[in-house]
């Protein structure tokens, strides 16, 4: 359960990058397809106390990386955009080949839903550059508050399922990322709860949805998965301003790839 524990840790801190999904993480360090199958079985009521133990730790490490590490990725991302964006896409670029090699040539439809999967990328990408945060009011406790807390956490939650999708982008999207980190800082246990509760509920939908897609339409749905982490990438990119840096941004970036393939190369899913 260890190996559990360091991935939970290591997902929790990359949610907290915009464009960087938990899943992709979690797909990275082998654990995607047992977290997927341990979820689902408990959600459908065939628990096992080893699915409870898998997902309690992977749960306490998501849930240590993302209040350790908030401040932290705040930091590095204000001090060192270029090498930290530059990292966290060579980690993405280092995992795309194996969702390649998952895809059968030539499909039309494998072609149409890559495509699908990478514009879904690019239109929340537009969006959230017309997007702006206000910094006011951003511990507010109004009902109507936690009631779009509880809808964000829900969105958000996809990023956990997904590869690809990433929760913080959602969560910058829908204006409640800046009041998320806030919050997290600040330990305000009432905004918490409800962002909680509401990713708890988006994790058990996207989980049994995510089971049944890759059962009746696996080619289909790893197409999806792979073009929404292509796209991710290019908004990485984009984000860094990686031209002002470009040297940096591309050490990094080979350096994490590099390190993402070794692993990926000698995991077990």
């Amino acid at each position: 359960m260890t190996r559990a524990f360091i991935a939970g840790i290591i997902m929790g801190t990359a949610n907290l990058v915009p464009g960087v999904s938990a899943a992709t993480m979690a797909f990275l360090l082998g654990i995607y397809a047992r977290l997927m199958l341990a979820l689902s079985n408990i959600f459908t009521g065939k628990i096992e106390k080893k699915d409870l133990l898998f997902v309690f730790f992977v749960a306490l490490g998501v849930l240590l990386g993302i209040v350790s590490f908030a401040r932290v990725i705040s930091i590095l991302l204000d001090l060192y955009p270029h090498a930290t964006f530059g990292a966290f896409s060579g980690l993405i670029v280092g995992g795309i080949p194996r969702f390649i090699c998952m895809l059968e040539r030539g499909k039309k439809r494998t072609l149409f839903w890559l495509l699908l999967g990478f514009a879904v990328i690019m239109l929340l990408s537009i969006a959230e550059a017309g997007s702006s945060e206000s910094t006011e009011f951003l511990l507010e406790r109004s009902a109507s508050k936690l009631a779009f807390d509880v809808l964000a956490g829900f969105l958000g939650a996809a990023s956990l399922v997904l590869p690809g999708l990433s929760g913080a982008l959602v969560l910058l999207i829908l204006g409640v990322y800046e009041r998320a980190i806030t919050a997290i800082t600040a330990f305000d246990v009432v905004i918490l709860a409800s962002l909680g509760t509401g990713i708890l509920a988006g994790i058990v939908v996207m989980s049994l949805t995510m089971k049944r897609l890759l059962a009746k339409y696996k080619e289909c749905t790893i197409a999806f998965l792979t073009g929404l982490m292509i796209g991710s990438v290019l908004f990485l990119v984009e984000r860094s301003s990686a031209v002002e840096n470009p040297l940096v941004f591309v050490t990094s970036a080979i350096v994490a790839a590099s390190l993402s393939f070794v692993v990926l190369r000698s995991s077990q899913e």
